[in-house]
């Protein structure tokens, strides 16, 4: 049977299908979720900065929903618990209008308490070392 959903590329409005091929290309398995999200998508006009729901995550991609498309090719920074996860939006669906389905191929990820603390390292802000007492 296929699946008659269609991708929309909602930056050029090109259309592809979604068949059975694309889920058998997959090479890890999706676990559901529902857990929230917030996604800072970095472009040419700055960072944009929106909420998001996430509905399912592997090991290299994940799937959001949110109120706003994201652009196809963009990289984004999706922060979900105590994880921040980089990568790049590969595909935007538009589902109804006023929710969109994106995918995000993810290139690495960075425990958010790590995260802060290598900000601190690099900008120089937060603990630093008191002077010695002689």
């Amino acid at each position: 049977m296929r699946d008659d959903h269609r991708d929309i590329d909602v930056t050029a409005g090109r259309r592809g299908s979604v068949t059975d091929e694309t889920a058998e290309r997959r090479k890890e398995p999706r676990y559901p979720t529902e857990a929230r999200a917030e996604v800072t998508e970095f472009g040419s006009q700055g960072r944009r900065h929106l909420e998001a729901r996430m509905m399912n995550i592997s090991k290299s991609g994940l799937r959001l929903r949110l109120s706003e498309p994201l652009v196809p090719g963009a990289r984004v920074r999706v922060h979900f618990g105590e994880v921040l996860a980089f990568g790049e939006v590969r595909w935007c669906r538009d589902l109804c209008g006023d929710a969109f389905d994106a995918g995000v191929k993810i290139d690495h990820t960075v425990e958010h308490k790590l995260a802060a603390k290598l900000r601190r390292c690099v900008t120089g802000a937060g603990d630093k070392p008191s002077p010695a007492r002689h």
